[in-house]
């Protein structure tokens, strides 16, 4: 949250989808939500899993372009606005575009690698290499979103979801830049 709080870019709101957690995850949510009025919460009922609350919440945003961000992600300050400057024209198709990210060990105190170094151009591509792209370094346009809607689907992973409905019905671009800390 933090990592969120401190974007160069201003202009966004926060809602955090809480998968109905038992630990002390909403007295510390609360608190942030006091220090800033664009963080709202939303609570499931019950535990629907990781894939199906990012889904919901996506589907549930009423927002022209949506970001996502798991609790243990760190964002560098500059994220939202260098993915908003690569996607802020694609208003005609779905479109994501993902950035390239650090992976950061907790277990061993370091940095162990880079993610999203894959690539695929296509449907095909992507299908057959299955790259793993990771929804923490997505930010996704209203088309796309519309179309996370429109066709519901039982999933695991929400972020294989996202690309598959880009590659299907739109299209997928790259931002050759690290802009998240990938914690493992």
């Amino acid at each position: 949250l933090l990592s969120i709080l401190s974007q160069t870019y201003k202009e966004w709101q926060l809602t955090i989808y809480d998968d109905s957690s038992t630990d002390e995850t909403i007295n510390k949510k609360k608190k942030y939500i006091k220090l800033d009025n664009r963080i709202n919460l939303i609570r499931n009922k019950k535990n629907i899993g990781c894939a199906q609350t990012f889904l919901n919440g996506i589907a549930d945003s009423k927002a022209s372009f949506v970001m996502l961000c798991d609790q243990d992600d760190i964002w560098l300050d500059n994220k939202i606005s260098e993915l908003f400057n690569s996607i802020k024209n694609e208003i005609e198709v779905p479109c994501l575009v993902l950035s390239k990210g650090m992976a950061y060990s907790e277990t061993v105190k370091k940095f162990i690698g880079r993610i999203n170094l894959y690539e695929p151009k296509c449907l095909n591509e992507f299908l057959l290499n299955n790259g793993g792209l990771q929804g923490c370094s997505m930010i996704l346009n209203r088309k796309l979103v519309d179309l996370v809607s429109s066709i519901k689907s039982e999933v695991v992973m929400h972020d294989h979801y996202l690309s598959l409905l880009a590659f299907s019905f739109g299209k997928v671009k790259y931002l050759d830049m690290d802009l998240i800390v990938y914690r493992r």
